[in-house]
């Protein structure tokens, strides 16, 4: 059965096991270890939020969009503590690639949304 994601109150939408980029949505770092699925190393990035103009909503802020990769949000990661592997030194080597990994720039990031949530991008012409 699919799991169930609320992205607005009141609405669920299905969340696939596998997602549109082929990769497992979520890492099953409760059972066994699957080597299909690699080493677990997550990241999480800030993505900086302001009021618009008329501070009547939230806009994205011109940092999070400006070409430069983002912040990252926790200064311990990336962070492999939830890999459920056995091989320690392969592990290792996963997370010290990852430390020599860029994060995504904003539109990076974007375009992976879209991806893991099954968008098509189409750029808005501007005046």
């Amino acid at each position: 059965m699919p799991q169930v994601s609320s992205v607005q109150s009141g609405t669920q939408y299905p969340v696939p096991e596998i997602a549109p980029h082929g990769s497992h949505l979520y890492f099953d770092s409760i059972n066994e270890y699957r080597p299909e699925q690699g080493h677990y190393v997550e990241e999480s990035v800030l993505v900086y939020l302001r009021l618009d103009d008329k501070s009547e909503k939230w806009i994205v802020d011109g940092s999070s969009i400006d070409g430069c990769a983002l912040d990252t949000s926790n200064e311990d990661y990336p962070f492999n503590g939830d890999c459920t592997c056995e091989n320690e030194e392969a592990c290792t080597a996963a997370l010290e690639h990852a430390r020599k990994t860029r994060v995504p720039t904003g539109d990076e990031l974007m375009h992976m949304l879209a991806e893991a949530l099954g968008y098509t991008l189409t750029k808005k012409e501007t005046i």
